[in-house]
């Protein structure tokens, strides 16, 4: 059990086979046995056990702070006798690339190259089968906006589960730990290994979104003003904390529709807030929400992407 609800776990080693890029490929369960199932003993291989307790920790943040049971949501049954279960398939192989230097859902579970298994990109990589069930972004700005949103909850996950990955200098470095080493920074997008712009239609920004892991940048930044605080592009925020931006942006989460744009982003965070603070939810207040207008102003979410 974890968290006080039923979590069920499926993690299967691939042990560097190569497989293609069909979800039946990667399926744990099916195309490959189970290693390590709920109360399971220990695997000899450390990227099972990662991802055995990474599953669990996201289980444990989606169902504390806000009510949501993981695997009831995107969990998958393959009619192996394991039922619905969060599943992983770990040391992947693909064609020309081994060891797999990546991760990925596929829609239906995870699948994992060997030494990727951080906190942070095991929780990035279900946001996206959260989101799949939720906002279900898609297509254009939608899919960097997607990819924020991964950002934004992979390490909500990895900072309340006191990964030392997600802690100290690593707080805002997405993938810290990992073989691929930090590839984001949310704190300061513009330094990433891949530098990505922290406004909208700013520095960086790409027009015509070639690669949706570029302008996420931008969510990344509203992230890390909310939550910390800081003075950017002529705005104070005062940070909220973690538990106040969870909720934030879980409102967001569920406001976007599968076409959305940065700009929405940026009315949703608005209006999120105002919601929660008119409930009374999480202590949040009128001031609250003036500060998540101004990191809103600061990323320049309230503008029309060029």
């Amino acid at each position: 059990m974890v968290g006080g609800r039923e979590a069920n776990r499926d993690v299967c080693d691939a042990n560097h086979k190569v497989v293609s890029g069909s979800s039946e490929s990667v399926r744990c369960g099916t195309a490959f046995d189970v290693t390590r199932k709920e109360g399971g003993a220990e695997s000899s291989v450390a990227d099972v056990n990662n991802v055995y307790t990474f599953f669990g920790q996201a289980s444990d943040f989606y169902q504390k702070y806000v009510n949501v049971d993981l695997t009831e949501l995107i969990g998958a049954d393959y009619s192996d006798g394991t039922g619905k279960a969060l599943r992983g398939t770990v040391r992947i192989c693909v064609d020309g690339e081994c060891p797999f230097a990546n991760a990925f859902w596929d829609g239906e579970q995870m699948a994992f190259g060997e030494g990727v298994t951080t906190d942070d990109i095991t929780g990035h990589e279900l946001t996206h089968g959260v989101t799949q069930h939720t906002s279900g972004l898609s297509g254009g700005q939608a899919d960097s906006i997607n990819e924020g949103l991964s950002d934004v909850f992979g390490k909500f996950i990895g900072i309340t589960s006191n990964d030392p990955n997600d802690t100290g200098d690593n707080r805002w470095l997405l993938g810290a730990g990992s073989s691929l080493g930090a590839i984001r920074n949310m704190k300061d997008p513009r330094s990433s290994l891949s530098p990505q712009p922290d406004r909208v239609n700013g520095p960086g920004w790409e027009t015509n979104n070639p690669d949706e892991h570029i302008n996420d940048g931008v969510v990344n930044k509203a992230d890390y003003l909310i939550t910390d605080g800081d003075t950017f592009n002529g705005q104070t925020v005062r940070g909220l904390g973690l538990d106040k931006s969870v909720q934030i942006w879980w409102g967001v989460e569920n406001t976007l529709t599968q076409s959305a744009t940065f700009k929405d982003v940026g009315d949703a965070l608005n209006s999120s807030c105002a919601a929660l603070a008119k409930a009374g939810t999480a202590g949040i207040t009128t001031d609250d929400c003036t500060q998540v207008g101004n990191a809103v102003k600061a990323t320049q979410l309230d503008q029309d992407p060029k």
